[in-house]
C-alpha cells in the first residue's frame, strides 16, 4: 500500500462517501445486499452516538474506512446499569482490505475511547477476526445476550486491566440496530443498482456463527 492513509473525525461532507464505502464493503457479505450504510445514516442522529469516536480513514478525498460507536449498556447482575461502547459499523473499502487498516482503526479508537473515560468495547462479530484485534468472548466476563444466553459472536475488549470485572449481566443492544428492511430498501434506492446474492459462503458462515449459542443459565 503506497498511498498514505490518514485517520480523522468524520465531517458532514463525508457522510455520503462513507455510506458508499460501507455499501461496497458489506454488499452480500452477511445477507443479500446489506444494511450497514443505512445503519450509519441512522445512528448519526442517535442521542448516544459518540461523535468524538466517529472516525474515517482517508486517502486524499476518498473515504476508505470507518469506525463508529454508540454508547450502550449492560444490565448488571448487581442491579446496576453499566455503560459500554458498541462498535459498529466498522468497515474497510474492498480495495484496501487485508492491509491492517481495520486493526489500525480499532487501535486508534481504543486510545480515543480510553481518553474519553470508557471502560470497554462490545460488538457482534466473527471471533476469528476480532480475537486478533484484542477482543475476547463476552462469556469470559459473564456478559450474555438479552435472552440470557452466551453467543460466540458477542465479543468484548476491556480498555484497561480489570475494566469489565464487575460488568457481568445482560447486554441489551440498542433498538437502533434492529433495522427495518423496508426502510433499508427505500434508502438503498438512492444508490446505483447492485445485484443481491443469496446463500453465498460468507452469509452461510455468518449464519452459523449467529446460531451458535450456549444454553440458558441456571
Amino acid at each position: 500500500m503506497t498511498k498514505e492513509i490518514k485517520l480523522r473525525i468524520e465531517t458532514k461532507s463525508d457522510y455520503k462517501k462513507t455510506e458508499i464505502m460501507l455499501r461496497n464493503a458489506f454488499w452480500n457479505e452477511f445477507q443479500p445486499g446489506c444494511v450497514e450504510h443505512y445503519l450509519m445514516n441512522k445512528i448519526r442522529n442517535h442521542p448516544r452516538f459518540v461523535s468524538e469516536l466517529d472516525t474515517v480513514a482517508v486517502v486524499g478525498d476518498e473515504i476508505v474506512g470507518c469506525a463508529a460507536f454508540l454508547e450502550d449498556k449492560i444490565q448488571g447482575d448487581d442491579g446496576k446499569t453499566h455503560s459500554i461502547l458498541c462498535l459498529g459499523p466498522l468497515a474497510v473499502a474492498p480495495e484496501y482490505q487485508q492491509n491492517g487498516l481495520g486493526g489500525r482503526l480499532i487501535e486508534h479508537s481504543k486510545k480515543l475511547a480510553l481518553k474519553l473515560g470508557y471502560n470497554g468495547i462490545i460488538l457482534y462479530g466473527d471471533p476469528n477476526y476480532y480475537s486478533r484485534k484484542g477482543f475476547e468472548p463476552a462469556k469470559n466476563y459473564n456478559i450474555r445476550m438479552a435472552n440470557d444466553k452466551f453467543a460466540t459472536v458477542l465479543q468484548v475488549a476491556p480498555l484497561y486491566q480489570g475494566a469489565l470485572k464487575d460488568c457481568a449481566g445482560k447486554y441489551v443492544e440498542d433498538e437502533v440496530y434492529g433495522v427495518n428492511q423496508i426502510e433499508v430498501d427505500i434508502f438503498d434506492a438512492q444508490f446505483p443498482f447492485k445485484e443481491k446474492v443469496t446463500n453465498n459462503a460468507s452469509q452461510l458462515h455468518f449464519q452459523k456463527l449467529i446460531e451458535s449459542q450456549d444454553v440458558e443459565l441456571g
